[in-house]
Formats: C-alpha cells, sequence, structure tokens
C-alpha cells in the first residue's frame, strides 16, 4: 500500500498532473480520499475472504491431505493440534467438512500420573445427545503394576469441543477467520493457555483497513510534501525504510 501509494501519487505530481487537478479546484482532500476508496474496498473484499472462504478452504485442504498420507496415524500427529480439557489432553488430527473427526487421540491423567491413552480412526458429532461418536476405539490402561488394552468398535466421549469450535482450533492461526480467533483467544483464556498469538492475528486482521488507510496518508503527506519532486528511486527507498519501520512496531 505504501509503495504503491507513492509511486502512484509520485509519478502523477512528477507529470504535473496533480498540480493541474489542484489547479482544477481539486482539494487534497479529495485526491487523498479518491486514492483511499479503492484500498478500503480490496481491504474489506480481503476480510471477507478470511472470514467465509480461506477457514473451509484450509479445512478441506488438511482433511485431504491426511486421508492422503500412507500412514495417516502418523501424519495427524505430525500435522493436528493438542486441546487440554481438565485433565484430560486431546490430540486431533483433522476435521472434515461434514463434521466428522479423524485420527483421535486421548490421554487421561491422574495428577502427574498417566491413567489411560485411547485411539480413534474416526469419530461424529451428536448434535442431539451432544456427544461424540467414537470409531474403532484402542485403549490401554495403565496401572500400578500392569496395563492393560481394550479395543472397542464404537464409543460414545463426552468432550467439550463442538465441530464449530474445532473447525476453528484445527487451523493455523493466521487461516482463522476473526470470529474464529476471537472464540479461541476466549477459550484458550478460559484454559489458562497463553492466548498471545490468537489475540494478535485477531487485532491485526481487525485493525487491517485502519492500517491501509494510514499507509496510504502517509504516503499522500510524503507526496504532497518532501518528495513532490523526487524520483521514483527515492520514493521507492523511502516507502521500503517506512515499511520495515512499521513492520517492526507491529
Amino acid at each position: 500500500v505504501l509503495l504503491g501509494g507513492l509511486l502512484g501519487l509520485g509519478n502523477m505530481a512528477a507529470s504535473n498532473e496533480i498540480t493541474a487537478m489542484r489547479a482544477a479546484g481539486v482539494s487534497t482532500m479529495r485526491l487523498t480520499t479518491s486514492a483511499i476508496l479503492p484500498i478500503l474496498a480490496v481491504s474489506f473484499l480481503t476480510l471477507a475472504m478470511g472470514q467465509w472462504l480461506v477457514p473451509p478452504s484450509e479445512q478441506f485442504a488438511k482433511a485431504y491431505k491426511l486421508e492422503k498420507k500412507k500412514n495417516p496415524d502418523i501424519a495427524a500427529v505430525a500435522s493436528g493440534v493438542w486441546e487440554i480439557d481438565g485433565n484430560t489432553v486431546y490430540r486431533f488430527g483433522t476435521l472434515r467438512l461434514d463434521n466428522s473427526l479423524l485420527s483421535i487421540m486421548r490421554f487421561r491423567f491422574n495428577g502427574l500420573q498417566l491413567a489411560s491413552v485411547s485411539y480413534a480412526e474416526s469419530g461424529t458429532w451428536n448434535s442431539h445427545t451432544h456427544l461424540w461418536h467414537i470409531h474403532n476405539v484402542r485403549s490401554t490402561t495403565f496401572g500400578m503394576n500392569s496395563t492393560a488394552a481394550q479395543t472397542r468398535k464404537t464409543a460414545d466421549w463426552n468432550m467439550p469441543f463442538t465441530p464449530k469450535l474445532l473447525s476453528q482450533m484445527i487451523l493455523d492461526t493466521d487461516t482463522m477467520s476473526i470470529t474464529g480467533l476471537w472464540h479461541q483467544a476466549h477459550y484458550q483464556d478460559a484454559q489458562g493457555i497463553s492466548s498471545n498469538a490468537s489475540w494478535i492475528n485477531f487485532w491485526q486482521k481487525v485493525l487491517q483497513p485502519i492500517s491501509s488507510i494510514g499507509l496510504m496518508l502517509v504516503a499522500a503527506s510524503f507526496v504532497f510534501g518532501p518528495l513532490r519532486s523526487k524520483n521514483a528511486g527515492a520514493r521507492i527507498f523511502t516507502g521500503i525504510v517506512i515499511a520495515v519501520c512499521v513492520k517492526y512496531f507491529q
């Protein structure tokens, strides 16, 4: 945005187009507003895509990639997400668009002692009972001096994670929607988990239009001021320096 504003407005200033428009009665504010409006349109389009298009597309891609792996169990551990609920830790491979889970692991602890480990190939959400119907479950229970293994075709797990919540948790924070980041940040705060990454990404996306407007105003102030008569190279260098400073400030 900054470089585009410096180059676009700068070229107009160098060819005296801005001078001609000013002589015709067009104010500096109107020129700047005309440059800001397309940026706002693109910013809101980007926000809309990040809210409704990118999350389901990323979710579908993750599920498709996991299903095509030669060893989906190992792939799930390498690419899934960890979540905690009290003394129970879960590992979810991915969530399909039909709200079915793939590659689920559950670790139950008794204090600091591992009590049991369970693995399930898949799970489906029952909206009536609000339980996850788990398929092909393999469990191992650890006693004081022994272990016991068990295999079940189906089981019902009471997990506090709805498909809507999991659909956001499975994604990386930079591909989550604004509402997804909001819900995840509050969930992490409630669980005592660091939510810094979620809040940072949330505010970056919310403030993106304002940031774009600010950068264009900076470009306009330079073009109408000290960089009006400078060549394109000087404007590009100035834009890069300012952009680096803004990046580090963020």
